[in-house]
């Protein structure tokens, strides 16, 4: 099986708060090149930058490496914002997306920041119970790990 990670991709995650008196921080990632796992390569490194978006709460500029933070794919940059539909990839890939089969983790601290400019209109509502950081067509279904996409130091991506 092969498995194309297409440049733009962007993936999130949450920063558990250091104590109660702090909040859950969700940072976002983009990738800045296309990335091929397969069967025999898993895991594969890929360059990626720190995505902001004020509207989706993704302040956490830089992304630093944290080992209890995994990254999963939401969208794909599209103009200003994100699109979450993943019309133009395939099946095999909306489907790892969907049974949660594609993680990240940060290795080393993103050196670059992408800025998104989208405004709350741009952003497809949630319904109650929904988990409104998924894409829009595999919201509510949980994220299992299996294979991974990894940061390493500088800014590569494993």
């Amino acid at each position: 099986m092969v498995l194309v990670i297409p440049s733009g991709t962007v993936f999130v995650g949450q920063i558990a708060p250091a104590n109660r008196r702090q909040s859950t921080q969700t940072e976002g990632v983009v990738t800045t090149e296309t990335v091929t796992l397969t069967g025999t390569q898993p895991c594969s490194g890929a360059d990626a930058s720190t995505l902001v978006s004020r509207t989706r709460h993704w302040l956490v500029d830089p992304v630093r490496p944290q080992s209890t933070v995994v990254l999963h794919p939401v969208g794909e940059v599209s103009g200003n914002g994100v699109d979450t539909s993943f019309d133009e990839e395939g099946d095999g890939f909306r489907s790892a997306v969907k049974t949660g089969a594609i993680t990240a983790h940060v290795q080393g601290t993103l050196k670059e920041t992408v800025y998104l400019t989208e405004t709350q209109a741009d952003i497809p509502e949630a319904e109650e119970g929904e988990n409104a950081v998924a894409p829009d067509w595999a919201r509510n279904k949980g994220w299992d790990t299996q294979n991974s996409l990894r940061r390493t130091p500088g800014n590569r991506t494993e």
